[in-house]
């Protein structure tokens, strides 16, 4: 964690909203990850499903 000045850091505010900024980050990249995981799964099942015929 970088320590920009003392009063941001006695900020409770502004460090909330750090924190909430990379939480929602995070969420962003795990539904990314989730979305990726999804659709490669429905292309597998699509293919399974076009062999199949």
């Amino acid at each position: 964690m970088v320590l920009l000045s003392d009063d941001k850091w006695w900020n409770s505010e502004s460090l909330m909203r750090g924190f909430l900024g990379k939480l929602k980050l995070k969420l962003l990249k795990f539904k990314q990850k989730i979305t990726r995981y999804v659709f490669f799964s429905m292309i597998e099942q699509q293919a399974i499903i076009f062999h199949g015929r």
